[in-house]
């Protein structure tokens, strides 16, 4: 189970990091997989060696470009009356094309969702700690409680059940 949370992170950060390469190539003829490895070195450099009000300014402007999409509705003057019967009534096909839309939606659905418990997981810690950053027993109780979070989940699909009084239940440790 925890090699497919690796392998899913991992493919997960690659689709993300091909995403900002393929966005760079919109703005600027630069090949998508000559951007891979600078943008990859960007966020390692960011993550590294800025600090966190800096990451959390640059996303905080970078929110901004999500109103591109509302901009992009009103001049390409799409059939309203298509958009919201798509919306309401979806169309579902089993063709390549039509799964990998699917794919794409459902993967940049749940990633941030999952991006987001673990900021909260992060910022509880920080404010559980006396000082004005991580530290080294803040980052070390986050490991571990994501350690325990891993193997409770784990433990809970994979443990065995046990008939008590004739009740199927699960064994708690």
């Amino acid at each position: 189970m925890v090699v497919a949370l690796i392998a899913a992170n991992t493919i997960n950060a690659g689709a993300d990091i091909g995403a900002v390469a393929a966005a760079i190539n919109m703005l600027v003829p630069i090949p998508i997989v000559a951007m891979i490895v600078p943008v990859t070195a960007s966020i390692l450099a960011l993550q590294l060696w800025g600090s966190y009000r800096l990451i959390e300014r640059t996303f905080k402007w970078l929110t901004l470009a999500l109103f591109a999409y509302i901009v992009t509705a009103v001049f390409v003057h799409p059939g309203w009356s298509e958009v919201l019967t798509g919306t309401f009534i979806p169309a579902f096909s089993f063709d390549r094309k039509f799964l990998a839309i699917l794919t794409a939606v459902l993967g940049t659905t749940v990633s941030p969702m999952m991006d987001v418990t673990s900021y909260r997981a992060a910022i509880k810690l920080r404010n559980t700690f006396s000082g004005s950053g991580p530290t080294t027993e803040c980052v070390k109780t986050l490991l571990n409680r994501m350690r325990n979070n891993v193997n409770e989940l784990c433990s809970s699909v994979f443990r065995p059940r046990r008939s008590v009084d004739g009740f199927h239940s699960r064994r708690h440790s």
